[in-house]
């Protein structure tokens, strides 16, 4: 397919050499960039007539805005979108390959030495990079999903936490038979390291060998005189709630990710609520081990973690471990009414989860239930507008524009002030960076669908979410 018209050329276009850019076009302005595309490799128009053709879809879109005037002064917005379409019009499309990918081509790791590959990565880096990291992740809940699971139970339903997954591993030598806890990584949902928990990470090591029954814990993993483990959790930061009527902490998300994305140790006493324990083959080998049949299914698991949690609370005043309900339930259970008290406590939402083995993938064996989504976005721009803070007087607002299935969405809600303040001198530093988008329901009209109530959950430092 070709498309009879290079960027260089339409770019000279748009300069307004000449009286060309008044040029009326015979055809109607495509609607999508398939249809315009078609146009041009059909030779519907040529010439400066689809340039011109092409310059007001451009402008139809909102890539490209400026008068019709054919003055050389004219002001063109080119960002990612923009070059992205002129590298269609060139077919010089790229793909973006990680440098995981090229070591796996390069240096392919044997499915029997995976655990060891693993290992090797994170006692080199601190983090997991030349292999993919095999984090068990939950799907919304749909009638059809919670129909499918209805056929696993038993169920265990615990609370929704709003906070910042971390994975601990934990590797413990045997000195004379006795078991000792020699090195404690935190990573997050991608396996980088997070660096801000240090003091956290000597506190849970001190917890875990006072543990009488450390050795117990490495059964299940332990080869000659080492053994490494699992403890899957989530990190939140917790405040007294508001609510007079019913006392209780709550978490604070945008606490808890100013904690993690420190480089220096945090001081702020964040918990850990442990959800399970997964010895450190089957976390990383889980498909071979499902395949197997001889995986620990999730009841073991959590019976392990319970008594782990249990003691910690009991005989170790300040350990940072929390203790997450898991309610075990043999029949499908009314979900609106839990959903309802979930909501009445404060809660983000409930997890259900399956009694099957550890699955380090997006499963349908977890789902999460909730009256409010969130999804990660890509900022794509800001919008200005006047606000009163509680500073100097006038100041501009941002919002945070997104992408919802192709279709523009903004959310101005869930900024801190300070965040208004920086990202109102400095919007580059909020424009590419992804954002947890927190919204009620998704509305649907005939063409598109967008998000009803977004609030801006959380900002992170690149385009994609790694914590």
């Amino acid at each position: 397919m070709r498309f009879n018209l290079s960027s260089g050329s339409f770019k000279k276009y748009l300069q307004g050499n000449g009286e060309s850019t008044k040029k009326q076009v015979s055809i109607p302005t495509p609607t999508s960039i398939e249809e315009l595309l078609d146009v041009l490799n059909e030779r519907a128009v040529t010439g400066n007539e689809a340039k011109e053709l092409v310059r007001q879809f451009l402008i139809e879109i909102s890539l490209i805005s400026f008068p019709d005037s054919g003055a050389k002064d004219q002001s063109v917005k080119q960002d990612e979108l923009l070059e992205a379409f002129y590298r269609c019009l060139d077919r010089n499309l790229k793909v973006g390959v990680s440098h995981n990918i090229f070591r796996s081509i390069l240096q392919p790791v044997d499915a029997t030495n995976e655990t060891e590959a693993f290992l090797n990565d994170l006692y080199t880096t601190a983090s997991i990079k030349s292999v993919s990291m095999p984090i068990a992740l939950a799907h919304s809940a749909t009638p059809k999903r919670l129909e499918n699971l209805s056929s696993v139970l038993p169920w265990f339903i615990s609370r929704k936490l709003d906070g910042v997954r971390c994975l601990v591993v934990v590797s413990v030598n045997f000195n004379d038979s006795q078991p000792q806890v020699t090195r404690l990584d935190t990573l997050s949902r991608s396996g980088q390291s997070i660096q801000s928990l240090l003091t956290f990470r000597q506190e849970l090591a001190a917890d875990l060998n006072a543990y009488p029954r450390l050795g117990a814990l490495c059964k299940n993993s332990r080869k000659t005189d080492q053994a490494q483990f699992v403890i899957d959790g989530e990190l939140c930061a917790l405040q007294m709630s508001d609510d007079s009527r019913e006392p209780t902490y709550v978490e604070n998300f945008a606490h808890t990710l100013s904690v993690v994305r420190r480089q220096q140790d945090a001081k702020s006493k964040v918990v850990l609520f442990p959800f399970d324990f997964i010895p450190i083959d089957e976390f990383v080998r889980w498909k071979t081990h499902l395949e197997s049949g001889n995986a620990i299914p999730l009841r073991e698991r959590l019976s392990t973690l319970r008594d782990l949690v249990d003691w910690c609370l009991t005989h170790r005043v300040q350990t940072r471990l929390r203790d997450l309900e898991q309610i075990r339930v043999n029949q499908v259970p009314n979900l609106d009414q839990l959903l309802t008290e979930a909501v009445q406590r404060h809660w983000e939402g409930l997890v259900i989860r399956a009694d099957v083995a550890y699955e380090g993938k997006r499963t349908t064996n977890m789902l999460k239930l909730r009256q409010t989504q969130d999804a990660e976005y890509l900022v794509l721009d800001a919008v200005v507008g006047k606000m009163r803070l509680p500073v100097d007087g006038v100041f501009q607002e941002r919002l945070a524009l997104s992408q919802h299935r192709g279709v523009r969405v903004s959310a101005g809600s869930g900024f801190s002030v300070a965040q208004r303040l920086e990202y109102g001198a400095h919007p580059e530093r909020i424009k590419g960076k992804a954002v947890t988008v927190a919204y009620y329901q998704e509305t649907e009209t005939k063409d598109a669908s967008s998000l009803r109530f977004p609030v801006v959950k959380g900002v992170y430092d690149s385009a994609k979410r790694t914590l």
